[in-house]
């Protein structure tokens, strides 16, 4: 019942802003990172790795989208996710980091997501 709640809460966020996730998709391998509306996850580049400090999980998705287009998504959507922002595209919570960086030409994005135990 918890996670429904949050879910639905989730959706109400995203409607609020320009850019937003499609209901229920999240980033495969991760149980709660919205994928961006635009972004799909690119085969065969996922990573996932548990370690006695923590979790090791990178994603990569690519889209027609822009860098400020995955800034603006996810510096809205993920402090209300319970992560707090700690540099550009950076954020921490419950001990762990995820780090979003952009490659490639804004319309031809990768976008790579890596949670890693934070610091």
């Amino acid at each position: 019942m918890q996670k429904f709640i949050v879910i639905l809460g989730f959706i109400s966020i995203l409607s609020s802003i320009n850019v937003h996730a499609e209901p229920g998709t999240f980033l495969p391998g991760f149980e709660d990172i919205p994928l961006m509306t635009g972004l799909k996850p690119q085969k065969n580049r996922d990573f996932i790795f548990d370690t006695p400090s923590g979790r090791i999980i990178e994603e990569t998705a690519f889209g027609n989208s822009s860098r400020a287009q995955v800034t603006q998504f996810y510096d809205s959507t993920l402090p209300e996710l319970g992560w707090k922002k700690i540099g550009s595209r950076i954020f921490e919570r419950d001990g762990e980091r995820l780090n979003i960086k952009c490659y490639g030409q804004d319309g031809d994005l990768s976008v790579r997501f890596t949670l890693t135990p934070g610091k």
